[in-house]
């Protein structure tokens, strides 16, 4: 009788293989986009140093605020303020997108700008490549907050961005230039 009792005891003790097929449930999960109007952002200034001369190592800072430019070392402004030269001042960018948004600027924190001959001059009296350093920026909407910006019930507002120029001494006439690439992207 025993023998008969251990095939059925092992029967009882083995748990059921897979759960009967009756077992199931299932759940609805959803799917979804929002769609918001896109950012943009579009240059109504570029960033000017004005007319310099240099008679040693100097540099010209333009601040985001659009204060002007302040010069030291050897480098000096060729035109007095109010001529007809072409004043310094920062760059100036506008953003359009969804109203109250939050966004983000990405800019270099420094660049290389390369001359250009002026029209009297040949290519060989060029100057070296001058560096552009501590570029900073500064939003209409959060003027202490650097980067970052909030779009006004128009979907508006507008970005500075100034940066210091490094000035080597006696550089033969030329102008110097750069593309400064800027990103704007919703935070």
């Amino acid at each position: 009788m025993m023998r008969r009792l251990l095939p059925l005891l092992a029967l009882i003790a083995t748990p059921p293989a897979l759960a009967a097929s009756g077992n199931s449930d299932s759940a609805t999960g959803m799917a979804s986009a929002t769609i918001v109007q896109p950012i943009a952002v579009t240059t109504t200034a570029d960033l000017d140093f004005g007319q310099i001369t240099s008679e040693a190592t100097g540099v010209v800072d333009i601040m985001p605020a659009d204060a002007g430019a302040l010069y030291s070392g050897g480098v000096r402004e060729a035109c007095a303020a109010g001529g007809s030269c072409p004043q310094p001042h920062a760059a100036r960018f506008a953003v359009t997108g969804e109203a109250g948004r939050s966004y983000t600027i990405t800019a270099p924190a420094s660049l290389s700008i390369a001359p250009r001959p002026a029209e009297s001059f040949e290519a060989t009296d060029l100057p070296p490549a001058l560096l552009i350093e501590a570029i900073t920026i500064r939003t209409a909407s959060r003027p202490d907050s650097g980067a970052n910006g909030v779009l006004d019930p128009g979907g508006q507002d507008h970005f500075s961005i100034g940066g210091r120029l490094i000035v080597p001494p006696a550089l033969p006439p030329a102008r110097v230039v750069a593309q400064i690439v800027v990103l704007v992207a919703y935070s």
